[in-house]
């Protein structure tokens, strides 16, 4: 069976010098760069019932959700660390640094609710798309 071959490649000449593969000649037929591509792909009957691939993020996407994670369990972090500082003696019997610090707490949390906030739009955005 004869491939189609380009239009470009199709007008070869006969050599009667040269002989077996070089002297071969196609007949020429007109064929689209894209009728090769439908004609070999893979992906041609991959989804015959039209169904969709779960929604994907767009390349530098997914990484700046990987680094809201990271600064997540940062935040995280520091809010226990500040936490665990007030059953310090020295804290508690301060009032003035035991303020201070429920002001950082209070603070970092809202900082935390608002970075998941965040985390769960981006992830509604995605699944719409």
């Amino acid at each position: 069976m004869k491939k189609p071959i380009l239009f470009e490649d199709a007008s070869m000449y006969y050599n009667k010098w040269v002989s077996g593969q070089a002297a071969r000649e196609f007949s020429s037929q007109k064929v689209k760069f894209k009728d090769i591509i439908k004609q070999n792909s893979p992906y041609t009957d991959q989804t015959p019932n039209g169904a969709k691939a779960e929604p994907v993020m767009p390349y530098p996407i997914p990484n700046a959700v990987t680094a809201l994670g990271e600064v997540s369990i940062s935040l995280s972090n520091a809010l226990n660390l500040f936490r665990a500082s007030l059953k310090n003696p020295t804290v508690q019997e301060q009032p003035e640094v035991k303020s201070e610090v429920t002001t950082i707490i209070n603070a970092l949390a809202k900082a935390n609710r608002e970075l998941n906030n965040m985390y769960v739009e981006i992830q509604k955005r995605v699944v719409e798309r």
